[in-house]
């Protein structure tokens, strides 16, 4: 991503002789252009064949012309309701920075009935789920038909201070008022500025992870807390997953049909994972070194709830 730009890479171009050609795809908000290497085309065998990854069932997740703005889309696929979820950030400022995550549902033969082309807004509901400043890192899990989606939330931009808030709804409307995670009198006692949410759902109860930095320890951690399906968050204490003599730079979950969640975490230099139940035991606790430097981490093969 650069400014308004987003890179897509996976463009498919061969020659005559099915010789694959170095390419990608970079979409505008004005434009589409695949972009071949010169180096390639010049020793190629004609005629090239161009075939991206886009076609008739291409739509737009969003699209506003005037802020140029929509970014750090989130989609998954609600099997009972059959139904697909997008959230992402969308800067709704002007002269100070301004941000809100928005949302909407949709099935393939919504989007398919009247597509929309890239200049034009989306062609589906969708609603404002926050409404504060600088809401962002979107990620949404379902239980039944019902969406939690939570963010980051930096309530005080000189003083670089944030909370985790969540919000349930349904495909178009809200089900609850807006909730804000880690940042209670107990969690405040021992920690400070939670980042980089995740959460996951099983149909019993949703999981909200976020690291933070345990300062009476000196030590960074990766916590849990459970929310019901009705968006009501538990009175059990936090759950204290991994920790680390180094910040945390991402997190991840996912629930599994046997009711347990995978739950990861990643340093710039080390992997975390395992797995907890609903009653907040952990299992399979365990980590990789010596990956080089890592940006980020994602848990293959997801099951349930992204």
């Amino acid at each position: 991503k650069n400014e308004a730009n987003v890179f897509v890479g996976d463009v498919f171009v061969f020659d005559a002789n099915g010789a694959p050609l170095s390419a990608s795809m970079e979409v505008t908000p004005t434009a589409t252009r695949i972009v071949v290497s010169y180096d390639a085309l010049r020793s190629a065998s004609y005629p090239v064949t161009i075939d991206p990854q886009i076609g008739t069932d291409d739509f737009v997740l969003d699209n506003d012309l005037v802020t140029l703005r929509a970014y750090q889309p989130k989609l998954l696929f609600n099997s009972t309701a059959n139904t697909f979820f997008a959230s992402w950030t969308k800067y709704v400022g002007s002269s100070v920075r301004k941000e809100d995550v928005y949302g909407g549902a949709f099935t393939r033969s919504l989007v398919r009935a009247n597509p929309k082309t890239v200049d034009q807004t989306c062609n589906y509901d969708t609603i404002r789920i926050s409404k504060g400043s600088t809401a962002t890192h979107p990620e949404v899990a379902y239980c039944d038909s019902n969406y939690l989606t939570v963010w980051e939330y930096q309530y005080y931009l000189n003083g670089n201070k944030r909370k985790i808030q969540a919000r349930l709804t349904t495909a178009s409307s809200y089900l609850s008022d807006t909730l804000s995670l880690f940042n209670d009198a107990t969690f405040k006692t021992t920690y400070t500025s939670p980042r980089y949410p995740a959460v996951a759902g099983n149909n019993v109860k949703y999981l909200v992870l976020a690291s933070t930095y345990n300062f009476t320890a000196s030590q960074y951690a990766v916590l849990g807390k459970y929310i019901q399906p009705d968006g009501t968050e538990e009175s059990t204490p936090y759950l204290p997953i991994f920790t680390s003599s180094s910040s945390f730079t991402d997190v991840d979950i996912d629930a599994r049909p046997s009711g347990k969640f995978a739950i990861a975490a990643s340093t710039l230099n080390a992997v975390y994972y395992g797995t907890v139940d609903d009653s907040g035991t952990i299992s399979g606790k365990g980590s990789k070194t010596g990956l080089g430097k890592i940006g980020s981490v994602a848990i293959a093969a997801k099951d349930n709830s992204s």
